[in-house]
């Protein structure tokens, strides 16, 4: 994938690093003994971007299988300890917790979840969920936002870079129509018989034929 940072996404980026650890005083605030904030992406990796305590293994990043992402895609709330999604996040990003409150915010491309750890099941789940610290709140959406600007600036440097080559590949065509007589079809003909030869790109071999003095 090309990877593309504008300057305002990278300090936003930054912004969001330093101000996450924040979230340690709204686990604390809940009695949580942990506290991690991860990413979802397309519902195939999810990638750590915060854990207290710390596990000396920041931005760790795992595959996601189908099931599991439909379970954490569809729920908001108390994750018991006897739960797939608890386990799952015991082993990969929490060690010592054993039940997991959540909060998320996102789509299937892209959603951010913060997930406050318990060592034991809290007496009272529903107050526990609605006392959730602004804090807690406002990090989930901050890292969604964040995340979601980077996306969207990468979508968009792919499309610019293929309309870019697209661009080439029309330039060549209209060169060698005006050089060698060839309708567009031909042009288009050309420019692919010569990169089956090369074995490189149309992009490619467009680029070479118009910095080139001549037309083989």
């Amino acid at each position: 994938m090309v990877q593309h940072r504008s300057r305002l996404a990278t300090e936003l980026e930054l912004c969001l690093g330093d101000g996450l650890p924040a979230l340690r005083s709204a686990a604390e605030d809940l009695g949580a003994k942990s506290v991690s904030m991860f990413l979802i992406q397309n519902g195939r990796t999810i990638r750590n971007l915060y854990m207290w305590p710390e596990t000396g293994e920041p931005n760790t990043e795992r595959q996601l299988d189908e099931a599991l992402d439909e379970a954490l895609r569809d729920h908001a709330g108390y994750a018991s300890e006897r739960s797939p999604m608890a386990r799952f996040l015991d082993e990969n990003f929490r060690p010592g917790g054993t039940s997991f409150l959540l909060l998320s915010c996102g789509d299937h491309r892209l959603r951010a979840t913060v997930a406050f750890g318990f060592r034991a099941p809290p007496a009272a789940k529903g107050r526990i969920a609605r006392d959730v610290p602004v804090t807690a709140r406002l990090a989930v959406v901050a890292a969604w936002s964040v995340h979601e600007v980077l996306r969207v600036q990468d979508e968009l440097a792919i499309v610019n870079e293929r309309l870019g080559k697209r661009k080439l590949i029309e330039r060549a065509k209209g060169l060698l129509q005006a050089e060698h007589g060839l309708d567009e079809q031909q042009a288009y003909e050309h420019l692919r018989k010569l990169s089956r030869q090369r074995r490189t790109r149309m992009s490619e071999v467009a680029k070479d034929l118009l910095g080139a003095s001549h037309f083989p």
